[in-house]
């Protein structure tokens, strides 16, 4: 009701290195993730938006144990406010001011992604030196501020060095 989109990010590591996925589209290194649908839990969402973008092959490597890294929001410019639907759980309409993101990990059995089977064109595991260069490369301010806030969290819960 506060009208900002809740969004969940998944973040998968291994071995302490961090999974960046690549979109052409939109030239951006970034973290697989997606809309909460109403009436939708956050585990349950990060598991469906995870099967949707990364595969069901891949994602059923997953440790089932999700880690709570942070939540976040970012407004969008007046602009952009209002320009898509939002609705609450009661299908009230709603005045879209941003969005919120929810970050949950798992770690992965295996860095072996068939990208073919992606929403993605690229990928890489990263560590914390490799993750900070790709996050300078992120040229959408509020992402690239919520990607390195993210990077910064994971090292210093020691899922990434």
């Amino acid at each position: 009701k506060s009208g900002y989109r809740p969004q969940v990010i998944g973040i998968t590591t291994n071995d302490s290195k961090v999974l960046f996925v690549y979109h052409k589209e939109y030239d951006l290194w970034m973290f697989p993730q997606g809309g909460i649908d109403n009436g939708e839990s956050l585990e349950v969402a990060f598991w469906r938006e995870m099967g949707e973008e990364l595969g069901n092959e891949f994602v059923d490597k997953f440790d089932r144990n999700l880690n709570f890294i942070l939540e976040d929001q970012s407004t969008f410019p007046p602009a952009k406010q209002g320009s898509r639907s939002l609705k609450t759980d009661d299908g009230q309409d709603i005045f879209m001011k941003g969005k919120v993101y929810f970050v949950l990990a798992s770690e992965s059995s295996t860095t072996e992604l068939d990208i073919e089977k992606t929403e993605f064109d690229h990928h890489k595991w990263t560590n914390y030196e490799e993750a900070q260069e790709l996050i300078d490369s992120i040229y959408q301010r509020g992402k690239q501020r919520i990607t390195r806030q993210i990077v910064d969290e994971l090292k210093s819960k020691n899922l990434i060095k």
